[in-house]
């Protein structure tokens, strides 16, 4: 996922690259470190280039991490 967003009252030591996990924000309170859908990789590339993005604005790339099936893998050969 790709958004855009206002840089406007973003704290001075915010940085570029955070990872984030949904405990206690599910109903459980105890999702489990490897839930499917539990990590989210954000990336703030337009700190580094503010080209990105328009003045005034950031561009960040959101990825769920670990959702992919992995049977597909199952198949591969490790041995290269």
């Amino acid at each position: 996922l790709w958004v855009g967003f206002d840089s406007e009252g973003l704290p001075e030591d915010l940085d570029c690259h955070h990872t984030v996990f949904n405990e206690g924000f599910l109903d459980d309170d105890v999702a489990a470190i490897d839930a499917r859908g539990n990590m989210h990789i954000i990336s703030i590339p337009s700190f580094f280039d503010p080209t990105l993005a328009p003045p005034g604005r950031h561009v960040a790339h959101v990825y769920a991490a670990a959702n992919e099936p992995f049977d597909a893998w199952d198949a591969q050969d490790t041995n290269y």
